[in-house]
């Protein structure tokens, strides 16, 4: 046994260790070899994957497919998430649209502006839409002489007195009634809305105290209401975001104190909202399948 055992080590053998630094060393030349091929005929530059995969090819055929193999895998494992990933993003975008497109809005979009402007309230105080930066903006446009405007008003009423106290959402509505006609139309709201057979306690709270549940603003010469946004029939609803952009106009009357409309707007006031547009009423634009029924 000794005998083996220095024969195994006898002067000028190398031995088993020696012997394996010296394949380690052939194989590193060997890789340089390749590096320089690579680096003259311009090949350097190319991803990691297949210079690796090219070196493993010209030193050791088995390195290369395992290498491959391995590659393989983590391609098929990166897709998998990948595909999760969008399918659980395209899921939570079409939650996010499932409100505004039970909504039909007639328009919606985020490429227009909302334009500035003054009116007086009822009480005589003046009020500029650009006061309302950084909130979302309900706006109803209507009349009292509007049948359906006083049939959707108790409905409003209800989503206004619903968001009282939220610091990010403003209720306003402009009338553009004759100024020698605004008490007639405060009497005429202040009927239709305690005449309302779902009136619920928060409205009729708001009525006792000689107060409506929304501001009111007022337009008779519509210079608002039809010259700066082009409204001809009533009633009309508007949903603005925090950066002034019209994100949706409903013609005319919708329920608004349904959970829709609560989720829709929570939508635009909590983020991008939807990303489908509209344009009569239709789903429009690259991301119009978000409205499609699953």
């Amino acid at each position: 046994m000794a005998q083996d055992a220095a024969a195994t080590n006898e002067p000028g053998r190398p031995t088993h260790a020696e012997e394996a630094e010296l394949v380690l060393s052939e194989r590193d030349q060997r890789i340089k070899a390749i590096d320089d091929e690579l680096m003259r005929s311009g090949m350097r530059g190319l991803p990691l994957f297949f210079t690796k995969l090219y070196r493993y090819a010209k030193v050791d055929r088995t390195l290369a497919r395992n290498y491959a193999i391995q590659i393989g895998f983590i391609a098929l494992a990166a897709a998998a998430v990948f595909g999760f990933v969008q399918a659980a993003r395209k899921d939570q975008m079409r939650a996010l649209c499932s409100a505004t497109c039970a909504m039909r809005p007639t328009y919606a979009g985020r490429n227009r502006t909302a334009p500035d402007f003054k009116l007086p309230d009822i009480d005589g105080k003046m009020v500029s839409l650009s006061e309302f930066k950084g909130k979302t903006v309900v706006m109803n446009f209507w009349s009292y002489t509007c049948e359906p405007c006083m049939k959707e008003m108790p409905a409003l009423a209800r989503l206004a007195v619903a968001l009282e106290g939220r610091k990010d959402i403003v209720f306003i509505t402009v009338n553009n009634d004759d100024f020698e006609e605004q008490q007639t139309l405060q009497d005429e709201l202040r009927t239709t809305l305690a005449a309302d057979p779902n009136l619920d306690a928060d409205v009729s709270k708001v009525l006792k105290e000689g107060r409506f549940p929304f501001r009111i603003l007022r337009d008779p010469t519509s210079s608002v209401t039809k010259d700066l946004y082009g409204t001809t029939m009533v009633p009309e609803t508007w949903i603005i975001d925090g950066n002034g952009f019209i994100r949706a106009r409903y013609d005319g009357m919708r329920e608004w104190d349904s959970g829709s409309a609560r989720r829709a707007l929570e939508a635009v006031s909590q983020g991008p909202g939807c990303l489908a547009d509209f344009a009569e009423s239709k789903a429009t634009g690259r991301f119009r399948e978000l409205c499609d029924a699953e």
